[in-house]
């Protein structure tokens, strides 16, 4: 799991919540230059008037490897994906089960995704020209990603119903 704010735990979280913490924080300088896109005019295209938000801690750290995938290829993927497969592992983990133990059963996958930011913002990055960029950008293979990784043989469906799919 991951949150704003250093949760990596559904406990966590929970303590947080509980707390009331506020886990909004100014644009971290390592994901954008705040002040090459804020300006305090609403309605400036290209703008915002915000420098604030609630930023995951070390996005780009997954766990290639721990899912069998290569470097080249989860560098295409996007990090939602990489998040939601992740946090599939996690969630089956804190059910009080061996993922492993899911492996060639019926368990259906059924995930809600929308926004393709990534797509974006990796347009024409050469570092990004691989055969995995088809599968790596579509949020419908992310379902189908979750199923193969844990060998899971029932129907894998991504929905995208827009603000209900966040």
């Amino acid at each position: 799991m991951s949150a704003s704010g250093g949760i990596d735990s559904p406990e966590k979280l929970w303590e947080s919540l509980l707390r009331g913490d506020d886990l909004v924080t100014e644009i971290p300088p390592d994901r954008w230059e705040a002040d090459d896109y804020y300006d305090p005019e609403p309605g400036v295209p290209g703008r915002t008037v915000s420098r604030w938000g609630a930023f995951l801690d070390d996005v780009a750290g997954f766990d290639a490897e721990f899912f069998g995938i290569s470097e080249r290829e989860a560098i295409s993927i996007d990090p939602q994906h990489r998040l939601l497969l992740e946090t599939s592992w996690e969630a089956i983990e804190h059910a009080g089960l061996d993922p492993a133990s899911l492996a060639g059963s019926s368990t259906a996958v059924f995930t809600g995704l929308t926004h393709e930011d990534y797509l974006v913002v990796t347009h024409g990055a050469s570092g990004l020209a691989s055969p995995y960029v088809v599968t790596g950008l579509n949020n419908s293979v992310a379902s189908g990603r979750i199923a193969y990784a844990l060998g899971l043989h029932g129907p894998a469906l991504t929905f995208d119903t827009a603000c209900s799919s966040v």
